[in-house]
């Protein structure tokens, strides 16, 4: 494959898994592997600002799902119970009495198919190269006890001038619970080196969802003048010591909470132009409007995340219990993650979802989609991305 100028790649392998470092030439590098589709490294200037395992063989116990992509269906879903098309599910319980990231045996445990890819994206108008890995997977009908056959495809894209492009595109033979996010672990301080305590986030969000069971209970709580109140810049220290995490014991503390996006967010218009690397074509073009979620700052580095979703998880490594990582122990807000995705347990809560979704002005084609179940022969698409900047 011919790459772009500046970019360099290579490839490797270790405990039976592919991996791929690129290198963009202006800072910027990735390591990707196709177990669990996951982004092991990322670094800026040299500096490792992503929180991961010690090796590729620590990645086939990941219990806490480093830098993997997550499916068939991200976040938790009641009791591992919900209904499609008339027939109930009993779906794996992997988290206290809830199905969460699809189960044990999810998209984030398994061994995708893979090549490394350049793609051309074009930003607001403004065309970037691209070189990254398209992540192949058939996810057969039983899987985890999900209906229907599902081809699933995820690119993952290191994009010229600090951009992280996470695209998706899948489609299935019966209708089947659906919504995929990934979930790497931040830290721009350095992994390893300090908590996240003095990271700076803002939010473009009207309102969470609170959890104390890992489940929200279909009401919205506005985020303006509440202790998530991070509509200006935040400290994430002084939001982690007011907040308590069920149902961890006494004593834990941090954020775990998903947060509606505002539909009045700033919006990018984001497209993969030819030649288009997913094998898994439609006539319909890969072009999306993404809304503005979050912003993470710390001194000189900032990463903002735009996305398709309406909703965010905001989950500051909480439950990571002090065993090794990759460049320190994996301690309690030692990391961040920002995923996108539905609300948890949309397939049993979207009416009330619906409606609070159409009161803050979300358009009805968006609300469509919030029972999080993809119909047979449709496709599914989502991109999210993240751009990084240095000042």
């Amino acid at each position: 494959m011919n790459l772009p100028q500046g970019f360099n790649c290579r490839e490797s392998s270790e405990d039976g898994q592919t991996l791929f470092s690129i290198d963009s030439g202006d800072g910027y590098a990735i390591e990707l592997s196709n177990f669990g589709a996951s982004v092991r490294s990322f670094t800026v200037d040299g500096l490792e600002i992503t929180v991961g395992l010690p090796d590729a063989k620590s990645y086939r116990s990941n219990n806490y799902f480093h830098a993997v992509t997550v499916g068939r269906y991200a976040n938790r879903i009641k009791h591992g119970k919900t209904t499609v098309e008339g027939k109930q599910l009993s779906l794996p319980i992997n988290n206290a009495d809830n199905h969460l990231h699809g189960g044990p045996g999810g998209f984030h445990n398994l061994l995708w198919e893979a090549h490394l890819v350049s793609q051309l994206v074009e930003i607001d108008g403004v065309q970037k190269n691209g070189v990254g890995v398209i992540f192949s997977l058939d996810s057969k009908e039983g899987d985890q006890g999900y209906p229907g056959n599902v081809k699933v495809q995820t690119l993952i894209l290191l994009v010229k001038d600090g951009g992280l492009l996470f695209a998706y595109r899948a489609v299935t033979d019966k209708a089947t619970p659906f919504n995929m996010t990934n979930h790497t672990y931040w830290n721009l301080a350095g992994a390893g080196k300090d908590s996240v305590h003095q990271h700076r986030l803002v939010l473009d969000s009207v309102g969470y969802f609170d959890t104390p069971t890992g489940i929200p209970d279909g009401t919205l709580s506005a985020m303006k003048g509440s202790a998530f109140d991070f509509s200006t810049p935040r400290i994430l220290e002084e939001v982690i010591a007011e907040r308590g995490v069920a149902p961890r014991p006494e004593g834990v503390k941090g954020v775990d909470h998903n947060f509606v996006i505002d539909p009045k967010a700033p919006q990018t218009a984001l497209a993969l132009v030819t030649p288009l690397c997913f094998t898994l074509k439609t006539e319909q073009a890969f072009k999306v409007s993404l809304r503005r979620a979050a912003v993470l700052r710390l001194k000189g580095l900032s990463m903002q995340v735009l996305t398709d979703k309406p909703g965010l998880q905001v989950y500051t490594g909480n439950f990571m219990a002090g065993g090794p990582g990759r460049n320190g122990p994996l301690a309690p807000n030692t990391a961040v993650c920002l995923e996108s995705q539905l609300f948890p347990d949309s397939p049993n809560q979207v009416e009330a979802y619906k409606k609070i979704g159409a009161s803050l002005g979300f358009a009805q084609a968006e609300l469509d989609s919030w029972d999080g179940i993809l119909a047979a022969k449709k496709l599914y698409q989502s991109m999210t991305y993240h751009q990084f900047y240095k000042a």
